[in-house]
């Protein structure tokens, strides 16, 4: 992964159909002559690949801040894309037959390509902390599996396994970065909450984080990306009291550290 550290108009829809059609023409492996390198074309060689039954893997690697994070979510797209379009095309094949099940048929489609992408971007509020140089540093390693059905090929499942994770982030912030970005965003929610009932309140595992800004000098909304992860966690498939068992457990984390003990 390469970041360009800017944002590049290279991951449109025009560039993903090109791609697409070189892929579809049996151009896909010199398709770098004409686009560069691009995750697209990666991606899109892999699938081409599954045509002949072949299992894939793809490594992304690079050093922090590199990109690999938003390199997985574009080559995710990107297949998640195609599924769209295919099923789009099957739907349209048989409006005239059965409109109700036509419509229906790609509304599910659509909402299955909403839980996919939400559970993808899930684990970075979970599992990404701001350090001295990324804003949004993933500190654990990440192993997804796509299952793929049908012809053409459209993606129908994700697993994603999760190792290595930084727990000493959660206890010991190192200078100048921060805890994870659920623990601010919840503190944030905690400390708002307590301000209505007149208490004030500071969790020890979070007061040098407070302090710090994104790289552009911008400050973390943590309240307004709180409400952001619990609209994902909604499309992801967790109810109510789900997220609720969940966040209750990382607030008892953050009320611990503000323990002292002899």
């Amino acid at each position: 992964a390469l970041n360009p550290f800017r944002e590049l108009p290279c991951y449109g829809p025009e560039w993903q159909e090109a791609v697409r059609n070189e892929g579809a023409a049996g151009r896909i492996m010199t398709a770098w002559q004409r686009f560069g390198p691009h995750c697209y074309s990666t991606i899109e060689e892999v699938y081409q690949g599954l045509k002949h039954k072949h299992a894939h893997s793809v490594v992304i690697c690079g050093e922090s801040g590199a990109g690999k994070t938003v390199t997985n979510a574009k080559m995710l797209g990107y297949l998640l894309d195609i599924g769209s379009s295919s099923e789009q095309q099957r739907a349209e094949a048989t409006a005239q037959r059965d409109m109700h099940r036509s419509v229906s048929f790609a509304v599910a489609v659509e909402h299955r390509k909403l839980q996919l992408q939400a559970s993808n971007e899930l684990l970075e509020y979970f599992g990404n902390a701001k350090t001295t140089r990324n804003d949004n540093s993933s500190r654990f390693g990440k192993y997804s599996q796509l299952y793929f059905e049908g012809d053409p090929a459209v993606v129908c499942g994700l697993k994603i396994d999760h190792y290595l994770l930084e727990r000493s982030r959660v206890v010991s912030i190192p200078n100048g970065e921060r805890n994870y970005h659920v623990m601010h965003m919840l503190g944030a929610v905690e400390k708002e909450r307590l301000k209505q009932e007149g208490k004030q309140k500071s969790f020890e595992y979070l007061v040098q984080g407070e302090s710090i800004n994104k790289a552009c000098g911008a400050k973390f909304e943590d309240a307004k990306m709180f409400e952001e992860l619990t609209e994902l966690m909604a499309e992801a498939g967790f109810d109510d009291k789900a997220q609720t068992a969940l966040f209750d457990s990382i607030k008892g984390c953050l009320y611990l550290g503000n323990i002292d003990s002899e």
